[in-house]
């Protein structure tokens, strides 16, 4: 009796310390999907939003699709349903995305999903303003990819002969247009800017710059478990040496770091915060919102931060939230401010939204705060 004692105690201290739990989850799909065959994938942050991803492939039996892992409690999940491509996540019923699933796991969990749509099913109104210009799309013979540009130009802009700060952003796809974007979800920054500049707030160009396949490689500045080939410096190398010279060269651009600024989200917020710790004579300033530090090196970037940090004279604004899946980011942001605090000529701010999460409709009025926070002296 003794030993079946020690023994479950050990059992239940490993699974205290592992926080290794069962998560179950059961698919329940619309009443009119009949498709035959189709198969439904998981995806989550932790799987960095593949989809298609065999691992989370739910898998039917007796009529019912279910998926089971385990999943050892460290972060919320966060996750949505698809159909195997970027383009078919689980909608409302309108075919609009939904905002991400949140679970946060502290026993053994089941839980029931009930899909109301899919994302590619319905044609969608464009919301993109008419202030922005789509180029035609670059070959990035380093990456091996194209990448569709979008450049967000002031209201005034054709009526006078002003010259504007640029904010390069990541993740370009998913900035204007609600339609083109996988989740029916945008930043909305151009509807951000035309009301700013209608009140004579502020006034910048945005290049956005579109991800794809490889966007988790691109916007990874180190070696991680995860990932044996950065594409970081390559990203940022393209960046700096072909489209920043293409933009100042047809657009009325003012130019030098003190008006170049680089933002983004999750890995869009790393590689951001990467490329004005590593290049501060090109990029002045950055909007590191909800970076996702858990799928990189802290300890590379903190190194990092401390070797630079005599050199840069940086503006950084970070942005958080507390329901975000990543329950120390809040924390990890307040690290790197005092770090880069020790240095007077950096300044940061850093805004934490109480649950706020990890999402494109949570990121429009942060990022309305830092073009303001920009302007200030």
């Amino acid at each position: 009796m003794k030993r079946l004692f020690v023994i479950l105690l050990s059992t239940i201290f490993v699974q205290t310390v592992l926080g290794q739990y069962e998560v179950k989850f059961i698919l329940n799909l619309p009443n009119d999907d009949n498709r035959q065959g189709e198969k439904f994938y998981l995806s989550l942050e932790q799987n960095n939003w593949k989809t298609g991803d065999t691992a989370y492939l739910f898998k039917k039996r007796d009529g019912q699709y279910s998926l089971s892992f385990k999943y050892d409690g460290k972060y919320f999940i966060q996750y949505k349903v698809n159909r195997g491509t970027d383009k078919s996540y689980e909608s409302n019923a309108q075919g609009f995305g939904i905002q991400n699933r949140l679970l946060q796991v502290l026993s053994d969990t089941t839980v029931t999903i009930d899909v109301n749509g899919w994302s590619d099913l319905i044609e969608k109104k464009h919301t993109a303003s008419k202030n922005i210009r789509v180029l035609d799309s670059m070959y990035i013979p380093s990456l091996k990819v194209k990448k569709q540009i979008s450049v967000y130009l002031p209201p005034g802009y054709q009526k006078s002969q002003k010259r504007y700060p640029v904010i390069y952003m990541n993740d370009g796809d998913v900035l204007f247009d609600k339609a083109i974007t996988d989740n029916g979800e945008a930043w909305e920054i151009d509807e951000v800017l035309d009301s700013l500049n209608k009140k004579k707030e502020a006034e910048f160009i945005v290049v956005g710059i579109s991800a794809g396949a490889n966007r988790f490689a691109e916007y990874s500045p180190y070696k991680t478990k995860q990932l044996n080939m950065p594409l970081g410096d390559s990203y940022l190398a393209y960046i700096i040496n072909n489209l920043i010279p293409y933009i100042n060269k047809n657009f009325r651009t003012k130019q030098g770091a003190e008006n170049t600024s680089i933002g983004g989200s999750s890995m869009g917020g790393l590689i951001s915060y990467y490329a004005t710790i590593k290049y501060p004579d090109i990029f002045g300033s950055a909007a590191v919102f909800s970076p996702a530090y858990w799928n990189s090196s802290v300890d590379s970037l903190i190194s990092d931060s401390k070797k630079q940090l005599n050199k840069l004279h940086s503006k950084i604004f970070f942005y958080g939230g507390t329901a975000e899946g990543i329950m120390e980011l809040p924390k990890v942001l307040n690290d790197f401010n005092d770090i880069l605090a020790q240095n007077k000529n950096i300044k940061t701010t850093v805004l934490i939204s109480e649950g706020g999460r990890h999402e494109e409709s949570y990121w429009t009025e942060p990022f309305k705060e830092f073009v303001l926070w920009l302007q200030k002296k």
